[in-house]
């Protein structure tokens, strides 16, 4: 790994400095990190995404023609007046680079109990679940495409809502559109969280419940010697500590975390840019 820091989650999320009660300790070292370090790509630990994304980028069915998304929708609203932050949060420290705003609770954390908190749609803090659901789907999207270590989109056409809703201003519903380099294209938009992908002679598709198949026999099937064999992983936990303690790759090195995250932010901007992005967004990768 050379001297290299395993990805640990989407660097697009921040961790709360406080906890939502007095007893929960949280350590200033996570500023930069949610929940726990190895968080948002723990999928490549299971063996389901793993033996689809094994089908997939060995061409058990054919060649790779299409990869379809679906990432959970954000909704309700928030409202609440500036406040003085509890004494369990050293506010201006939580707040970091961020640009300056008093604090209101339903923009930081609930101080009843563990309930999602109101930053994952602040878009001064997340651009909502493009980035906190996409960097999932995306990732093994990209995984099952052999395009994760090497590739993010070369093309990228987004549309997103934007409705009123308070404190809450990141993206609900949304559809986007991207094609690499290698001519697949991958369609997303808000749903069951799932990836699917779509060969000349078959199919493959897990959702976080369920694992399908064209070919269900390709479902056992396991790669030979000369075939491609995906990092194993059992537990994303043990994984990113092996890597801390080996200098080895961890399932999702730093690099492939960051393409992955660009695939996000490349919707996320196309969906902002709206009206203007008429033609979609041309990336060259460098």
């Amino acid at each position: 790994m050379s001297g290299r820091t395993p990805f640990p989650g989407s660097a697009l999320h921040r961790h709360p400095q406080c906890a939502p009660t007095e007893h929960a300790q949280f350590p200033l070292s996570g500023l930069t990190q949610q929940n726990h370090p190895p968080n948002r790509l723990q999928q490549r630990s299971s063996i389901y995404f793993r033996q689809i994304c094994t089908i997939t980028c060995n061409n058990w069915f054919g060649k790779l023609r299409q990869i379809q998304v679906e990432i959970p929708t954000d909704g309700g609203s928030a409202t609440g007046e500036p406040d003085l932050p509890p004494p369990n949060l050293i506010y201006d420290m939580w707040i970091g680079p961020c640009p300056e705003m008093p604090y209101i609770e339903c923009r930081v954390h609930p101080q009843c109990d563990y309930s999602r908190p109101g930053w994952l749609q602040i878009a001064q803090f997340c651009p909502g679940n493009i980035t906190g659901w996409g960097c999932r789907m995306y990732d093994i999207a990209q995984w099952g495409m052999g395009e994760d270590m090497i590739s993010v989109p070369i093309e990228v056409k987004a549309t997103g809502e934007f409705p009123d809703r308070g404190h809450l201003n990141v993206h609900v519903g949304f559809k986007g559109e991207a094609i690499y380099a290698n001519g697949v294209r991958m369609i997303s938009k808000n749903g069951n969280p799932r990836v699917r992908f779509s060969a000349e002679d078959g199919w493959a598709c897990r959702n976080r419940d369920i694992m399908n198949c064209s070919d269900q026999e390709l479902l056992r099937r396991k790669p030979s010697d000369k075939e491609i064999s995906l990092h194993h992983s059992s537990n994303h936990i043990n994984d990113f500590l092996r890597a801390v303690r080996t200098g080895k790759d961890p399932a999702c090195p730093v690099e492939e975390g960051h393409r992955t995250n660009t695939s996000c932010v490349l919707h996320h901007l196309s969906m902002k840019l709206g009206e203007r992005n008429i033609n979609g967004i041309r990336w060259l990768k460098k």
